[in-house]
């Protein structure tokens, strides 16, 4: 079964590998590098370095001689996907049909949507089209089959030979949602297709991170607020953005613009 296993392992690293993608060790149960990865953000590991890090992992002591998970690093590359709640799979398939037709992994709580991605410097979000989903992209790693974690074992159902590019829908939304986004296509000036609003999002920015959880904050910015629920998902804004270490007349021009959206 050893024998069997080491042949498995080797199989699947080969395949990840001629593929272009950059691998790396997770924590054997776990989501989190078992070794430093900066490196391996810029530049992609040897064959050789890989297999030893999967292989040879009794050597790797700090994992306590357990066998490692796969991580593989997103970017240029590859760019994922991430869904943690599936009942936000509709309105992610209705925003962007090819989600639902290319490679996608199951985790324990739902699903990673891989897309190929053709030396785009994409940048992650951890809210994509205002849904709170993640898009792994610059600077991250996603766990990759047949990684284990508390017993659930991470798997494709739709395999990577089924791989789709990149949307240009996500290319365009992260241009006019992320002011300084790296594609390596715009040259300036709004992106094809972006709607006003976005635009008016940039010329009054949301305040940056001061302490406070800013994910309720963009919910609501983010949504088109509905007859009776107007009043009270601004009184919440408003009081968020001061507890988020805003002035008060800051968190009023904000609530103001909310308001006249």
């Amino acid at each position: 079964a050893g024998v069997k296993g080491l042949i498995m392992i080797k199989d699947i690293i080969n395949e990840y590998y001629q593929k272009g993608y950059s691998l790396i060790p997770l924590k054997n149960n776990s989501k989190f590098p078992a070794i430093r990865w900066k490196k391996y953000r810029r530049r992609r590991a040897s064959l050789e370095e890989i297999l030893n890090w999967f292989i040879n992992f009794k050597e790797l002591k700090f994992m306590n001689f357990k066998e490692p998970n796969i991580g593989l690093v997103t970017g240029e590359k590859l760019v994922s996907i991430d869904v943690d709640y599936p009942s936000l799979l509709p309105e992610l398939f209705k925003l962007l049909p090819e989600a639902e037709k290319t490679t996608r992994v199951k985790t324990k709580r739902g699903f990673q949507f891989y897309f190929s991605n053709n030396g785009y410097k994409i940048r992650s979000t951890k809210n994509l089209f205002g849904l709170g989903i993640e898009l792994h992209a610059k600077g991250r790693q996603v766990v990759a089959p047949p990684s284990k974690i508390n017993g659930f074992i991470y798997h494709f159902e739709i395999p990577l030979s089924q791989i789709k590019p990149l949307p240009e829908k996500i290319i365009k939304y992260l241009e006019g949602t992320l002011p300084g986004i790296e594609t390596g296509i715009k040259e300036g000036g709004p992106a094809p297709g972006v709607e006003v609003e976005y635009k008016q999002r940039r010329a009054l920015s949301l305040p940056r991170y001061n302490g406070q959880d800013r994910y309720c904050i963009k919910q609501i910015w983010d949504r088109e607020l509905k007859a009776g629920e107007r009043d009270s998902s601004l009184f919440i804004l408003y009081n968020l953005l001061l507890q988020n270490k805003n002035k008060a007349d800051y968190a009023k021009k904000i609530t103001i613009l909310k308001n006249n959206s």
